[in-house]
């Protein structure tokens, strides 16, 4: 395995781990502090909305009160002031009923309510489900005493004229099951929604998937380029009713995601410019020393015809030099001692006598043709081997080892 590959790879691995982890890290931040500052403002959204809803039904609810009192008076003039206020609440889209009796089909519904109401003013979002059709309306009811007596002033105004007057984009829905399958039905909305079937059914769709149990969750969507985020709750006592209140992702917040993902690019972007530098600076290095590493395999081979070609001016240019006078000088001394082998071997072939040359353990180095023929043995075939273990006459052998004193070296 090469240097580059062995420097690089971890290198390369670690920076790739760096980058991902600060990825990873940035998009958690990132999406944690949206959520968080969406769920703030869509809160605080809900809140104020759910305030003047409140505030402006009581208001309907005090000017009921003030017509209750007016119809009372025995001048000419209430009674045009009373038919001139009523008008004026019933533009409004407002009924107000002094007393139970005049409800008609709402007293049942309203039972509860009233009865509560005789204590204390409350306000409510009513629905009713009936034959297909759902009723939905915001009552008011305050006590009025009278003689000793409570009546119950009370206000219903239809669900939608609180919706279109606000400036927000709302909706309610029922969520439920029909037949074993779930299902959701938009009971009353802001014209922004009733004019925009394909947000309609993305709101429909995100209730759908939304776990059961949960009374409140927010989530996101984006409609023509535009990001907004949606809360969805409960209304009380209405487990299967939800209020949908859509709200634009704050500008900074954008902004600000602009900026870290931006950012987070240009680290990318430095990183791999970083990762292809280093890449070609440790290619130039590690090129040159696995050549160096390739020819010196070569030469301990035996392979001295090597060279090697290295176009650098640095301490590897230097190295590359160094080894090329070495395998210059190696092959120079492996000739020196070729010519004086061959020339060894042609002066003992010449010689009368018989010949063996050994080391200094008694390993065979040369023999002529002479000595072959007194030990019978074959050069090639004993070289290097002991010289002893080689003699086949017995006699001979005794001889050599009594007189050799350990050494044996003898001319024949």
């Amino acid at each position: 395995q090469s240097i580059q590959k062995k420097r690089s790879r971890p290198f390369i691995c670690r920076i790739i781990l760096f980058v991902c982890g600060i990825l990873w890290l940035s998009f958690y931040l990132i999406t944690d502090h949206q959520k968080q500052q969406s769920k703030n403002e869509i809160e605080q959204v809900y809140q104020g909305l759910n305030e003047r809803i409140q505030s402006t039904a009581m208001l309907s609810n005090s000017e009921a009160t003030a017509l209750y009192e007016i119809q009372k008076l025995p001048y000419r003039r209430a009674r045009a002031l009373y038919q001139e206020r009523l008008e004026a609440l019933q533009k409004k889209g407002t009924s107000v009923y002094f007393g139970s009796n005049d409800l008609g089909d709402k007293q049942t519904l309203l039972k509860p309510f009233i009865q509560e109401g005789l204590k204390r003013p409350l306000f409510k979002i009513i629905i009713n489900q009936k034959d297909n059709k759902i009723d939905s309306f915001i009552a008011t009811i305050s006590p009025y005493q009278e003689e000793g007596e409570i009546i119950p002033i009370i206000t219903t105004t239809p669900l939608d004229q609180f919706i279109n007057n606000q400036e927000n984009t709302l909706g309610y829905f029922i969520f439920g099951n029909y037949e074993n399958k779930p299902f959701v039905k938009l009971i009353q909305a802001s014209e922004k929604i009733k004019e925009a079937p394909r947000l309609q059914h993305k709101l429909k769709k995100l209730l759908m998937t939304h776990k059961p149990k949960e009374s409140q969750f927010i989530s996101t969507l984006t409609l023509k380029n535009t990001t907004y985020t949606i809360l969805f709750k409960e209304i009380d006592k209405h487990p299967h009713i939800f209020i949908s209140l859509l709200h634009p992702v704050s500008p900074f917040s954008v902004k600000l995601i602009k900026f870290i993902s931006l950012t987070i690019l240009g680290i990318l972007l430095l990183t791999f410019w970083t990762l292809t530098i280093y890449s070609m600076i440790i290619k130039k290095i590690t090129s040159s020393i696995d050549i160096l590493g390739a020819v010196a395999d070569q030469v301990s081979g035996g392979d001295l015809e090597q060279h090697i070609y290295v176009d650098s001016n640095d301490e590897v240019g230097d190295l590359a030099a160094i080894f090329n006078n070495m395998i210059k000088n190696l092959k120079l001394s492996s000739k020196t001692i070729i010519e004086e082998k061959n020339r060894s071997e042609a002066i003992l072939s010449c010689l009368p006598e018989g010949i063996v040359v050994t080391d200094t353990e008694n390993n065979i180095i040369l023999a002529n043709s002479i000595a072959e023929s007194i030990f019978k043995f074959s050069f090639s075939d004993v070289q290097g081997k002991q010289l002893l273990d080689n003699i086949k006459d017995v006699h001979l052998k005794k001889v050599m080892v009594e007189n050799s004193n350990g050494n044996i070296a003898m001319i024949l």
